[in-house]
This record gives C-alpha cells, sequence and structure tokens, in this order.
C-alpha cells in the first residue's frame, strides 16, 4: 500500500497466553528481547518484507492489566498501531472452531446498575478504525492469508474471517445457558465472540490519540461447556495460529505514517492553509503558538502586535508577519516597551538556515 504522512516504523502486538505468543512470534525475524524499566519484557523482531518492527509481549489474562500494558508499550515504542492476536470463545453458532474473528467494535459489557432485582447494562464501546477495517475486509476477500498458515490435515476447510463485534469482560464463560449468556445474549446479540482483554487495549488505544487497534480472535471453544474438550483436542493452538496469519496479513498491508507527537511537542495535525503538501502533518511548537495567540488577542491594544498572512505562524522559523507599532497604557513604574520591528518575525521559534 502506498505510504502517507509521517513515518513510524514501529508496531505493537500483545498476547495473553504463551500459546498465542508463539504463533506471533513464528512470523518475526530475530527477535531479541528487550526489557522496560517497570519490568515488562518485550521481544523485538522484523516483519520480514515489510519496513516494521514489531514488538511483542505476553500480558495475561484480564482487561485492566492489558490496559496498564498497552498503555507502557504505546509509551515505549510509538507505535503506528496496536493489536492484540489472541482466542476467544464463540457466542454464535455459525462460527466454526479455528474461524478468525476481527473486532469491528469492542463491548465492555460489565458496567451496568443493578436496581430493583434487574440489571441494567452500561456499556462502553471502541469502534475499530475505518483504515484497519478496510484492510481487514481487503485481507478476507483476497484469501492470501492463508499462505502464511502452516499445512492444513488433509480434509480441513480453510477457516472462515468474521468481521463483527466482540464482548470482552473479566468472567471465562464455558456455559450455554449461565445467566452472562443471557445478558449477553440479551443486551449484545450482535457479539461473535467472548474474550477478556479488548477492552483494555481498546482503551488504552483511544486514550492515546486514538491510535489504530486491531483485535484479531480465533475460535477455540463455543463458550457452551464444552471448552476443556476443544483445549484437549488443541484447537488453542491452531485458533491462536490462524489469527496470527489473518492479523499480520492485515499489518503488512499497513502503511507507514501518521505517528502521534510525543508529549508537549505541539499540535499533530495542524497545517498551513496553503502548504502544497497537505498530506504531511506539522509539528507546530506549542509555546510560540499560544505567544502569537496571545498578542493578537490582548484587549487593551489599539492596533493588533501582529497581522498572519497566508502562511501563518507554523514555529518553523519561516513564517511571514507583519508587525505594526503599539503603545501600552501608560503604568506606573513599567519599563518602556521595546518596538517591535520587521526583523523580529518568527514569533520565538528557532530559525532555519540554508
Amino acid at each position: 500500500m502506498e505510504s502517507t504522512g509521517q513515518h513510524s516504523d514501529s508496531l505493537v502486538v500483545l498476547t495473553a497466553l504463551d500459546v498465542e505468543y508463539e504463533a506471533v512470534r513464528a512470523h518475526l525475524v530475530d527477535p531479541r528481547p528487550q526489557l522496560h524499566r517497570s519490568g515488562t519484557l518485550f521481544e523485538v523482531g522484523r516483519l520480514d518484507g515489510t519496513p516494521w518492527r514489531v514488538a511483542l509481549a505476553e500480558l495475561g489474562d484480564g482487561n485492566q492489566g492489558a490496559a496498564v500494558l498497552t498503555e507502557r508499550a504505546i509509551a515505549m515504542f510509538r507505535p503506528r498501531a496496536v493489536a492484540f492476536v489472541g482466542v476467544a470463545g464463540a457466542l454464535k453458532g455459525d462460527i466454526e472452531l479455528g474461524d478468525v474473528v476481527v473486532a469491528t467494535h469492542v463491548y465492555a459489557y460489565h458496567g451496568g446498575k443493578d436496581e430493583d432485582g434487574a440489571f441494567h447494562s452500561r456499556p462502553r464501546v471502541w469502534p475499530v478504525r475505518q483504515e484497519l477495517d478496510q484492510l481487514a475486509r481487503f485481507a478476507r476477500r483476497s484469501g492470501s492469508w492463508t499462505g502464511l498458515l502452516p499445512e492444513r490435515p488433509p480434509g480441513a476447510s480453510r477457516p472462515a474471517v468474521h468481521l463483527k463485534p466482540v464482548a470482552a469482560g473479566e468472567v471465562v464463560l464455558n456455559s450455554a445457558d449461565s445467566p452472562l449468556r443471557r445478558q449477553l445474549r440479551r443486551n449484545y446479540q450482535d457479539a461473535a465472540a467472548i474474550e477478556m482483554e479488548g477492552a483494555g487495549v481498546a482503551q488504552a488505544a483511544h486514550l492515546n490519540a486514538a491510535l489504530p487497534a486491531l483485535i484479531v480472535r480465533g475460535i477455540s471453544d463455543r463458550a457452551d461447556g464444552e471448552k476443556y474438550d476443544a483445549d484437549a483436542e488443541g484447537w488453542q493452538s491452531r485458533a491462536a495460529r490462524n489469527a496470527a496469519a489473518f492479523a499480520f496479513s492485515v499489518l503488512r498491508e499497513l502503511p507507514p505514517g501518521g505517528d502521534p507527537a510525543p508529549p508537549g511537542r505541539g499540535l499533530p495535525w495542524a497545517r498551513h492553509p496553503d502548504d502544497s503538501r497537505t498530506s504531511r502533518p506539522l509539528r507546530l511548537p506549542l509555546r510560540p503558538l499560544l505567544r502569537c495567540h496571545i498578542r493578537m488577542r490582548e484587549p487593551h491594544r489599539t492596533t493588533p502586535a501582529r497581522t498572519h498572512t497566508a502562511n501563518s505562524c507554523a514555529g518553523r522559523g519561516d513564517c511571514r508577519m507583519t508587525w505594526t507599532s503599539w503603545t501600552p497604557p501608560a503604568r506606573t513604574g513599567a519599563p518602556a516597551p521595546r518596538r517591535s520591528s520587521a526583523a523580529d518575525s518568527t514569533c520565538g521559534a528557532p530559525s532555519r538556515t540554508g
């Protein structure tokens, strides 16, 4: 795919279980350990044939831990996107073991209010970014993702891919008719799978400038009372391999660019109105911009301190300003103001030469 925007060569891929971790790690070239100062261990490798550097970690189960460690990974690697790859239980009868579910929405289903003997759901929901949704649909249509799978057993059908909502909570569901199952059927009827980490990952990504987050799950059981039988038959490892293969088929097509700005470094989405490079986000230092804004807006001045031309202040040292003289109101003991001149035309931004 064609690349647009600023370049970020990192992806973060997270898992909960060892079997999921091994399925993802098999796709990386030369993974090497990298320890966060708080103790989280990542393995960082390359995705062959792409510019991507992939940081992989195993988080354990649960949404709360997933949220904290996703935030930690984002702060450490400043990735272009984050993905969670793992297994899940099916909530729909037409989804087979080994199929792949890509979350179009993630429901945090445990929110609610218990009143007068009834539970009233108050869910939170995070939709997937459109670019990932579209790339997932493209990968599903092409079918080429199955080329990343190990050889299928004789007679085995190709796994299907479903783009559906998933439900994420703190419970391992293994019943076809429990109160939780009835709650999900009543309030989250379109959810295709149930899992325990997607909501935490989605929330952490959302709070980091809506960073793209891809949640891919392989179906290892039907959450119907026969989970442990399916696990004993090896469906967890097969489902994890299928999910990893599809996730990387999507991530391979993701164009570099659009990384979030480091904290305190400005407004990454602002652009010059007359800049021909409209696809390139500009880093605008916040302090000079605020200084310009304050000096132009101070009410006691009879004339504006500056008048922006069409190519307005970008804090890059090359903005063009028209300065006008002004006289502040007299203040006892105040030093005489320095009159501005046309030479002072960068509003505090560092000059750029050459």
